[in-house]
């Protein structure tokens, strides 16, 4: 494959990538904080956390950092039993 194939095949990727953040973003109820609809875009939806960054406005490192900051509270049951219930929302 030359370089300018693949290049066209990468930004594809992208695009998809892109327009799945944005879908599974959009999913994710309006009464859920920031932080937890970025980690269940990326943990629950299945999308990377880069096209969720650019969905979101942020950067990849503020996305990394949500990721762990939300799985740091996810040791609490009350937390991850709403994680959990607003993964299997948006997995309908």
């Amino acid at each position: 494959m030359s370089g300018a194939a693949r290049g066209l095949r990468s930004r594809a990727i992208g695009r998809a990538n892109d327009t799945l953040a944005r879908d599974v973003l959009a999913r994710v109820p309006d009464v859920v904080g920031r932080d937890e609809r970025i980690y269940v875009a990326v943990v629950g939806g299945g999308a990377p956390a880069r096209a969720v960054a650019r969905a979101a406005g942020i950067s990849h490192v503020a996305v990394m950092k949500t990721l762990r900051r939300v799985e740091d509270l996810r040791d609490d049951p009350a937390v991850d039993r709403r994680l959990t219930r607003i993964e299997m929302e948006i997995a309908a």
